[in-house]
């Protein structure tokens, strides 16, 4: 099968879909990407449904050849992208033909970029899915969740397209932003000594270079958690306190500690990029919820100040 032959793999590039959904009671994390944003918007560009496996990159530093004659969309960090030398667009859909060769800079601003191609990659999927889990060896272009390396073929079908397009600013976060992390308190609060949860809230917390797919860290003066915790299932967006932690796609299954919200996310005028397992919500626009625009979490570097209040609830997220 034909596709994109890969050249330079980048730091962390990882072939991702909609996740790895009812494995958790076995201890298998769902995965799927990020920035469930800019991944939306990828598949979006193309007319692919959500949760069409595309390509996540870290950091950028990519480099593709192509072998097939198809359509490819680009969205999320800032990095510098051409096509044969010629630069490309942000956040639009491209065609790319037998030859030619498709170059990512390092990010600007972000921290992941996607790129989606018509109709999807295709892969072996692993428990329902071929998203790439690195910590469990699961998905991936080779099944066994390694990253992509020199070498590898994203394989894809040939595709047409009438025009090209793009996602309309408006929609696009700004990575380059201070990012607000608006938090739900969970069953958990309760239990927390007041001074302990208001300092939770008042503090402006530093995100840690170890933050990672597991979850982002959050450095700060750690939190006194209630004594005497069961472990408990983790959804995505849950926080810990020791040290402080939003958990992510790749989070683990369970938590022997105390958590204070069930969900997180940074104000954005879409989806936020960690809702709650059960309870789906969408911050308010930029303009209604305050003077200052605040960008989705796809920031690499950066302090954050944590909100008191609830999102507004829109509707059901995009897919699963």
């Amino acid at each position: 099968m034909s596709g994109l032959r890969v050249l330079r793999p980048g730091p962390l590039s990882l072939l991702q879909d909609g996740g790895r959904h009812g494995w958790q009671h076995l201890g298998v994390s769902p995965a799927g990407p990020l920035d469930r944003q800019a991944a939306a918007w990828a598949n979006r560009l193309l007319d692919n449904p959500w949760g069409t496996p595309l390509l996540e990159i870290t950091l950028g530093h990519v480099e593709l050849e192509s072998e097939v004659e198809t359509w490819l969309a680009l969205t999320g960090a800032d990095v510098a992208a051409s096509l044969d030398g010629r630069p490309l667009p942000p956040w639009s859909r491209f065609a790319i033909g037998v030859g030619q060769r498709l170059e990512l800079g390092y990010a600007r601003s972000g921290l992941r970029a996607y790129l989606a191609v018509a109709g999807g990659f295709r892969a072996t999927a692993v428990l329902g899915s071929v998203s790439t889990q690195v910590r469990e060896g699961l998905g991936g272009v080779h099944g066994g969740g390694e990253p992509l390396r020199a070498g590898d073929l994203l394989a894809c079908r040939a595709a047409g397209l009438p025009r090209g397009l793009g996602v309309p600013w408006r929609y696009r976060p700004d990575y380059r932003a201070t990012p607000l992390l608006r938090v739900i308190t969970g069953g958990d609060a309760g239990r927390f000594d007041e001074r302990q949860l208001q300092a939770f809230f008042a503090r402006t917390w530093q995100l840690s270079p170890q933050s990672d797919r597991m979850g982002a860290r959050l450095l700060g003066e750690a939190l006194q958690p209630p004594r005497g915790q069961w472990s408990q299932g983790v959804a995505r967006g849950r926080s810990r306190c020791r040290p402080t932690a939003c958990r992510s796609s790749c989070r683990p299954t369970t938590r022997p500690w105390a958590a204070i919200r069930c969900s997180a996310g940074c104000t954005r005028s879409t989806w936020i990029a960690w809702p709650s397992a059960h309870l789906v919500t969408c911050c308010g626009s930029p303009r209604s919820a305050s003077p200052t625009p605040r960008p989705s979490c796809g920031c690499s570097t950066g302090s954050s100040a944590i909100e008191r209040r609830a999102p507004r609830l829109v509707g059901a997220a995009p897919g699963p």
